[in-house]
């Protein structure tokens, strides 16, 4: 499954986040379907893609606004592809309780950020936008 997402000049969190919680999704599905771990990586390396992709964007829109939580949101950011890579190496290892671990790991960790860091972010976007009177 290739992700059908593209990326625009304008963060619309919402598609975005519904995008990457379906590619999860898929993943999720795959486990609970018994799916190898050697099956279950292309399919987790494609959300690890679209995470990617997804956090470069938002820090880009972030840079043009000016906002001033741009660091932390970045480190945080560093921080779960970090997580999300070191799950990878395990599931690329064979680990057999890898893949239910990082199902629990993706869910929790990413709707964390997307309630927490990214609502701030996404609060400060927005009356920016309504003072540059857009």
């Amino acid at each position: 499954m290739r992700s059908r997402a593209v990326l625009s000049a304008t963060l619309d969190p919402e598609r975005e986040h519904a995008e990457l919680l379906a590619l999860l999704a898929a993943f999720r599905d795959a486990v609970a379907a018994g799916r190898r771990p050697a099956e279950l990586v292309p399919i987790f390396e494609q959300a690890l893609d679209f995470a990617r992709l997804h956090f470069r964007h938002e820090e880009q829109v972030m840079a043009q606004a000016g906002y001033p939580g741009l660091a932390a949101h970045r480190a945080e950011h560093d921080r779960l592809l970090a997580e999300v890579t070191e799950r990878l190496l395990r599931l690329r290892a064979g680990n057999a309780a890898a893949p239910v671990a990082a199902c629990r790991y993706l869910e929790n960790g990413l709707q964390q950020h997307f309630e927490s860091a990214d609502k701030a972010c996404y609060r400060y976007l927005h009356r920016s936008t309504i003072r540059a009177g857009h």
